[in-house]
């Protein structure tokens, strides 16, 4: 016999227990860190098509309404990763459900990064279109 066949249903109940709590704790400090790197990501992009429009710009006047399309989009894929790394603040009590908590962080972070990607796959298409 392993060593898991004996554990006891209380251990696997308290272990879980604790990893729930340390969701929890952590879900805030994950979601700023994924902001963080989406924002950089966003910016990148913005800068390289900027940079292509540049070197590929001959004595045209002003930018392309395209080109202007895409960077505005971008600029939502920035604002929604600025809100993302902005620390929040999670309130709970002695009646507030950690499973409820869980869920309610996760469901924020799965709104919030669809928005980015939508957001920056766009952009990132109307960019390309708009230097190629």
């Amino acid at each position: 016999m392993s060593d898991f066949d004996r554990i006891e249903p209380e251990e696997i109940i308290a272990a879980l227990r604790e990893w729930a709590r340390e969701e929890v704790k952590r879900g805030p400090a994950d979601r700023r860190e994924l902001g963080r790197f989406l924002f950089s990501v966003s910016s990148a992009t913005i800068g390289i098509l900027l940079t292509l429009a540049k070197l590929g710009s001959e004595a045209s006047s002003g930018v392309s309404p395209t080109l202007l399309a895409a960077l505005l989009t971008l600029m939502i894929s920035i604002l929604t990763a600025v809100y993302m790394a902005k620390p929040q603040v999670w309130r709970a009590g002695a009646g507030t459900s950690l499973l409820k908590e869980y869920s309610r962080q996760v469901e924020h972070v799965e709104t919030e990064s669809l928005l980015w990607v939508v957001s920056w796959g766009i952009g990132t298409l109307l960019g390309t279109a708009a230097v190629l």
